[in-house]
């Protein structure tokens, strides 16, 4: 993650990312434990932005971006949920 100087620093990485090259859910929650959060809290916070959000769809359409802009945008962004949707080892 964008911490390799500091908590990440010894090369840290999780067998989710190892297998698949991106980060998911497990990386996210790994990082909260490691910055010092109880796993009830960052269940919690993950949970908050696993929901696909009609308001970024609503907002991207809205937006000055063109329309290949706007649906390389939301295609980003359908990528990233499913990701962060994805638990190699089960936590979801």
């Amino acid at each position: 993650m964008a911490l390799d100087e500091g908590l990440f620093r010894d090369g840290c990485t999780t067998e989710s990312f190892e297998a698949n090259g991106f980060y998911a859910y497990d990386d996210f929650y790994e990082f909260g434990l490691k910055i010092g959060l109880m796993k009830s809290r960052v269940i919690k916070i993950l949970n908050r932005f696993k929901a696909n959000r009609e308001s970024v769809q609503s907002l991207t359409d809205r937006s000055f971006l063109n329309g290949e802009m706007k649906e390389a945008y939301m295609n980003s962004y359908q990528n990233k949920l499913k990701a962060l949707n994805y638990s190699m080892v089960g936590r979801i």
